[in-house]
Protein backbone atom coordinates (compact mmCIF):
# COMPACT_ATOMS: atom_id res chain seq x y z
CA UNK A 1 0.00 0.00 0.00
CA UNK A 2 1.50 3.61 -0.99
CA UNK A 3 1.32 6.09 2.00
CA UNK A 4 -0.52 9.33 0.56
CA UNK A 5 0.03 13.06 1.69
CA UNK A 6 -3.51 14.21 2.17
CA UNK A 7 -5.20 17.65 2.94
CA UNK A 8 -8.04 16.79 5.32
CA UNK A 9 -10.77 19.45 4.60
CA UNK A 10 -11.93 20.94 7.94
CA UNK A 11 -15.27 18.71 7.60
CA UNK A 12 -13.94 15.56 7.69
CA UNK A 13 -13.77 14.09 11.16
CA UNK A 14 -10.95 14.11 13.70
CA UNK A 15 -12.12 9.87 14.21
CA UNK A 16 -10.82 9.68 10.31
CA UNK A 17 -7.66 11.94 10.51
CA UNK A 18 -6.28 9.83 13.47
CA UNK A 19 -7.42 6.79 11.84
CA UNK A 20 -5.42 8.05 8.15
CA UNK A 21 -2.41 9.14 10.72
CA UNK A 22 -2.15 5.52 12.09
CA UNK A 23 -2.02 4.18 9.11
CA UNK A 24 0.87 5.69 7.71
CA UNK A 25 -0.40 8.99 5.37
CA UNK A 26 1.17 11.77 6.25
CA UNK A 27 -2.17 14.12 6.62
CA UNK A 28 -2.40 17.88 7.29
CA UNK A 29 -5.93 18.63 8.97
CA UNK A 30 -7.33 22.09 8.14
CA UNK A 31 -8.28 22.49 11.79
CA UNK A 32 -4.98 22.32 12.89
CA UNK A 33 -4.04 25.02 10.24
CA UNK A 34 -6.66 28.04 9.63
CA UNK A 35 -9.98 27.21 10.36
CA UNK A 36 -12.24 29.23 7.98
CA UNK A 37 -10.08 29.52 4.97
CA UNK A 38 -11.85 29.66 1.82
CA UNK A 39 -11.95 26.23 -0.12
CA UNK A 40 -10.11 27.82 -3.22
CA UNK A 41 -6.99 28.88 -0.48
CA UNK A 42 -7.05 25.05 0.90
CA UNK A 43 -7.03 23.71 -3.05
CA UNK A 44 -3.63 26.15 -3.43
CA UNK A 45 -2.42 24.59 -0.25
CA UNK A 46 -2.94 21.52 -1.01
CA UNK A 47 -1.04 21.96 -4.38
CA UNK A 48 2.10 23.45 -3.34
CA UNK A 49 2.51 20.71 -0.69
CA UNK A 50 1.66 18.00 -2.77
CA UNK A 51 -1.36 16.71 -1.10
CA UNK A 52 -4.68 14.74 -2.13
CA UNK A 53 -7.33 16.94 -0.85
CA UNK A 54 -10.23 14.51 1.29
CA UNK A 55 -13.47 16.36 1.33
CA UNK A 56 -16.97 16.20 2.11
CA UNK A 57 -17.69 19.57 0.18
CA UNK A 58 -19.17 19.17 -3.15
CA UNK A 59 -17.55 22.77 -3.89
CA UNK A 60 -14.02 21.23 -4.29
CA UNK A 61 -15.21 19.81 -7.31
CA UNK A 62 -17.17 23.14 -8.85
CA UNK A 63 -14.24 24.74 -8.47
CA UNK A 64 -12.41 22.62 -10.46
CA UNK A 65 -14.39 22.09 -13.16
CA UNK A 66 -16.70 24.54 -13.64
CA UNK A 67 -14.80 27.34 -12.31
CA UNK A 68 -11.39 26.26 -13.92
CA UNK A 69 -8.96 26.29 -11.04
CA UNK A 70 -6.21 24.45 -11.91
CA UNK A 71 -5.37 21.60 -10.27
CA UNK A 72 -2.97 18.13 -10.63
CA UNK A 73 -2.97 17.00 -7.50
CA UNK A 74 -6.42 15.41 -6.47
CA UNK A 75 -9.35 15.23 -4.67
CA UNK A 76 -11.19 12.49 -2.73
CA UNK A 77 -15.07 13.58 -2.09
CA UNK A 78 -16.65 11.35 -0.06
CA UNK A 79 -20.32 10.60 -0.25
CA UNK A 80 -21.09 8.60 2.58
CA UNK A 81 -24.68 8.18 4.04
CA UNK A 82 -24.98 9.32 7.88
CA UNK A 83 -22.60 6.99 9.63
CA UNK A 84 -20.59 6.94 12.89
CA UNK A 85 -16.87 8.24 12.08
CA UNK A 86 -15.45 5.49 13.19
CA UNK A 87 -17.45 3.44 10.27
CA UNK A 88 -16.89 5.98 7.78
CA UNK A 89 -12.62 5.70 8.70
CA UNK A 90 -12.31 2.12 8.44
CA UNK A 91 -14.47 2.40 4.44
CA UNK A 92 -12.10 5.36 3.92
CA UNK A 93 -8.98 3.41 4.93
CA UNK A 94 -9.98 0.17 3.01
CA UNK A 95 -10.84 2.14 0.05
CA UNK A 96 -7.23 3.82 0.44
CA UNK A 97 -5.31 0.74 0.57
CA UNK A 98 -7.06 -0.16 -2.89
CA UNK A 99 -4.68 -0.60 -6.14
CA UNK A 100 -5.74 2.60 -8.09
CA UNK A 101 -4.29 6.35 -8.71
CA UNK A 102 -5.06 9.00 -6.83
CA UNK A 103 -3.05 11.88 -7.85
CA UNK A 104 -4.18 13.62 -10.53
CA UNK A 105 -7.95 12.59 -10.46
CA UNK A 106 -11.38 13.85 -8.93
CA UNK A 107 -12.78 10.62 -7.01
CA UNK A 108 -15.67 10.17 -5.31
CA UNK A 109 -15.97 7.24 -2.91
CA UNK A 110 -19.23 5.89 -1.41
CA UNK A 111 -20.47 2.84 -0.01
CA UNK A 112 -20.92 1.59 -3.17
CA UNK A 113 -18.84 3.20 -5.34
CA UNK A 114 -15.46 4.78 -6.46
CA UNK A 115 -15.78 7.11 -9.55
CA UNK A 116 -13.34 8.61 -10.88
CA UNK A 117 -12.57 11.75 -13.58
CA UNK A 118 -9.18 13.01 -14.70
CA UNK A 119 -9.00 16.30 -13.44
CA UNK A 120 -9.23 19.05 -16.68
CA UNK A 121 -5.35 20.00 -18.35
CA UNK A 122 -4.57 23.30 -18.38
CA UNK A 123 -6.14 25.28 -21.78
Amino acid sequence: MALLRIFADENISLDLVHALRTAGHDVLWASDVEPRRPDSGWLDLAELDGRLVLTHDKDFGELIFRDHIHSTIGVILLRFGDMDSRTLAVLVEAALREDRKWYGFFTTLNERHTRQAPLPEVQ
